[in-house]
C-alpha cells in the first residue's frame, strides 16, 4: 500500500466523519489536514464532541506556530477532562500543530472510536421495527450545549440541514469505552437505548473495526438482498451489492442494483448518492473502498450509520405525525357528527382519542425537530425517483467513454419528459455491448426495474419506443 494513497484515503474518511460532526454548526472541511486548524474549526469540533467550549480556544487565524501548538495542547487536555480520550493518550502537540499526518490521524482515530462505541451500544434499539418504540428515544450524539455558549455561524459549505441536531442533544459525555477497567459512559437521554442491547456492555469493548463489521452484518440481515450476502471483512465493502443493500435498508429501492454493474463507476455513483441524501460532504471514492484502510473505512461508516439512523428516526417521526393528524381529524369529524344526532355512546371514547392524539403529537414535537425532519424527507423524496439517473446524465466523462451514438442521445432526450423506462432501456441496452453478462439477463433486470419505479408510459415515451430507429436495435 503506497504511503501517499494511504494518507489520501484517511483524509477522505476522516473528513467525512468530521463534516458530520460540524454539520450542526454550519461548517465543513474539504481536507482534514489543511483545514482543521483554520478559523474556528477546532473549537467547533471540541464543542461537538464534548458539548462544551473553552475560552482559551477560539479562532486559529493569525496565530504564530507557538500559539497554535499551545492551543493544540489545550484541546487535548479538554478532551481528557471530558473523558473522550483516556488520560494515558500522548499527543505530540508540536507535530500536531504542524499538521503531521500521523499525529493528526491518531488523535482523530480516538474520537472516531468514541463515536463507534457509542453507536455500537445502541444499535439493537435503532434497528427495531416497532415505530412507536423507536421514536421514544431520539438518537443524539452531541452532548448538551450551554445556551450561552458562543457558536460561530460560518457560512462555508452550509448543509441543507445545518442545525438539524443542535436542538436534539444529550446531557452527559460518554466515558471512554473499550478500555480495561472502564465502564460504558452514560448519556442520560439515550441511556434507555442500552436496555435493548444484546451484548455485555460491562466487558472490554471490541475493536472499532469489529464493531463496524458487526453493525454492517446486522443491517444486512434486515434486507432480502443483504441476507444472501456473507460479509466478514471491511475489504468486502468494495462489492456494490453490500453498499447498496445498506443504503436500501434506510431508503428502500433508492439505488436500482439491477441495472448497475459491480464496478468502480457504480461505487462512485452510490457514494455520491449517499452524500446527497445525507446532505453532508464526503470525498470518499471507490479507490478508498478498494484500499480498505481500517481508519478510513471505519470513520466513513461511522458517519454513514449515525446520520442514516438519524434520518430513519426523523422520517418515521414525520410519518407518525401524519398518521396521528389524520386520526385526530377523523375523530373530530365523528365527534361533530355525533353532536348533530345527539348520540352519547361514542362521545367519551372519541374525546379520549382526541386527547390521546394531542398528547402523542406534543410528545413527538418535544423530541424531534419536525420542520427540519420534513425538509430532510422532502429533499430525499425529490431525489429518490431521479437521483441515480440524474448523476448518469450529468457525468459527461461516462457518456463520452461509452461513445453513445445519435440514436442514444435522442433516447436520452426523453428524460426531460421523465421517461424513466426509456432511460433505463437505453442505458441497459448500451451496457450490453460492453458487458456480455447483462445480455442474457437484460429483460429480467428491466422487468424488476420497471416494477420498482412503477411508472406509467405516456404518449411521448410510446413514440420513442415505437421509433423505427430504436426498433432496429
Amino acid at each position: 500500500m503506497d504511503a501517499s494513497e494511504l494518507e489520501l484515503s484517511r483524509i477522505h474518511g476522516f473528513t467525512s466523519w468530521i463534516n458530520m460532526r460540524l454539520m450542526p454548526f454550519e461548517q465543513g472541511l474539504n481536507n482534514i489536514l489543511t483545514d482543521l486548524m483554520k478559523g474556528t474549526n477546532m473549537k467547533m469540533l471540541l464543542q461537538s464532541v464534548t458539548g462544551t467550549t473553552t475560552e482559551k480556544i477560539q479562532s486559529f487565524e493569525k496565530l504564530s506556530p507557538e500559539q497554535i501548538r499551545t492551543r493544540c495542547e489545550w484541546a487535548v487536555k479538554h478532551l481528557k477532562e471530558h473523558q473522550v480520550i483516556p488520560e494515558d493518550v500522548h499527543v505530540d502537540a508540536r507535530l500536531f500543530a504542524v499538521r503531521s499526518a500521523k499525529h493528526v490521524f491518531d488523535l482523530l482515530w480516538r474520537l472516531v472510536e468514541h463515536d463507534i462505541w457509542f453507536l455500537w451500544e445502541r444499535i439493537d434499539f435503532l434497528l427495531q421495527d416497532d415505530a412507536s418504540a423507536l421514536l421514544q428515544v431520539p438518537l443524539k450524539w452531541i452532548p448538551t450545549i450551554d445556551s450561552s455558549s458562543d457558536i460561530d455561524k460560518s457560512k462555508k459549505n452550509i448543509s441543507l440541514l445545518a442545525g438539524f441536531g443542535t436542538k436534539d442533544v444529550v446531557d452527559d459525555v460518554m466515558s471512554q469505552a473499550g478500555q480495561s477497567g472502564k465502564k460504558p459512559g452514560k448519556f442520560s437521554e439515550t441511556e434507555p437505548m442500552l436496555a435493548f442491547s444484546k451484548r455485555n456492555l460491562t466487558k472490554k469493548y471490541p475493536k472499532p473495526s469489529a464493531c463496524i463489521i458487526e453493525m454492517i452484518q446486522l443491517v444486512l440481515q434486515k434486507t432480502s438482498e443483504g441476507r444472501r450476502i456473507n460479509f466478514t471483512k471491511l475489504q468486502e465493502l468494495s462489492d456494490l451489492r453490500i453498499l447498496c443493500s445498506l443504503v436500501n435498508y434506510f431508503i428502500p429501492n433508492l439505488i436500482p442494483t439491477e441495472i448497475l454493474l459491480n464496478d468502480r463507476w457504480s461505487l462512485n455513483l452510490t457514494l455520491a448518492i449517499i452524500d446527497d441524501v445525507l446532505c453532508c460532504k464526503s470525498n470518499l471514492n471507490s479507490e478508498d473502498l478498494v484500499l480498505a484502510d481500517e481508519m478510513s473505512i471505519c470513520a466513513f461508516m461511522c458517519y454513514f450509520f449515525l446520520v442514516f439512523f438519524k434520518y430513519r428516526q426523523s422520517d418515521i417521526a414525520t410519518q407518525r405525525t401524519d398518521e396521528i393528524r389524520r386520526k385526530h381529524f377523523n375523530a373530530l369529524q365523528k365527534l361533530r357528527a355525533s353532536d348533530q344526532v345527539d348520540i352519547d355512546e361514542d362521545k367519551t371514547h372519541l374525546e379520549q382519542e382526541i386527547l390521546q392524539c394531542k398528547s402523542d403529537l406534543t410528545n413527538i414535537r418535544k423530541k424531534y425537530d419536525l420542520r427540519s425532519a420534513l425538509q430532510w424527507r422532502e429533499h430525499q423524496t425529490n431525489q429518490n425517483f431521479h437521483t441515480a439517473f440524474d448523476y448518469i446524465l450529468d457525468i459527461d466523462e461516462w457518456l463520452a467513454s461509452k461513445k453513445f451514438d445519435e440514436d442514444t442521445y435522442a433516447c436520452l432526450q426523453a428524460y426531460k419528459y421523465k421517461d424513466i423506462r426509456t432511460l433505463i432501456y437505453t442505458i441497459s441496452s448500451k451496457l450490453d455491448k460492453f458487458d456480455a453478462r447483462l445480455t442474457a439477463n437484460r429483460n429480467i433486470h428491466l422487468q424488476k426495474a420497471f416494477q420498482k419505479f412503477n411508472y406509467e408510459i405516456d404518449k411521448t415515451e410510446e413514440e420513442v419506443f415505437r421509433s423505427p430507429r430504436l426498433r432496429k436495435r
